[in-house]
């Protein structure tokens, strides 16, 4: 049994609303735009370290899946609580 090849036929599945291709912005806003882009992916990124050390304090026992199980061991803030 061999591959066999087939010829795809990829059409579009939305129609083009505009034909224009980009739109006139001054280099003040674009530099405006970029900032606040930056601005906000370093506020992503400060949040992602502050929620990675605060998620150090927080752990859950492998054994607390088994919802059966009436004690949980739950550390929290490297104190131990038995639920």
């Amino acid at each position: 049994m061999s591959i066999k090849r087939v010829k795809l036929n990829y059409q579009p599945v939305a129609e083009r609303t505009s034909n224009e291709i980009a739109f006139v912005v001054s280099k003040e806003h674009l530099n405006a735009v970029n900032n606040s882009i930056r601005n906000k992916l370093e506020r992503n990124k400060e949040e992602r370290i502050q929620s990675s050390k605060s998620a150090k304090d927080y752990h859950i026992s492998s054994h607390c899946s088994d919802v059966s199980s009436p004690k949980t061991l739950v550390k929290i803030k490297n104190k131990n609580i038995n639920l």
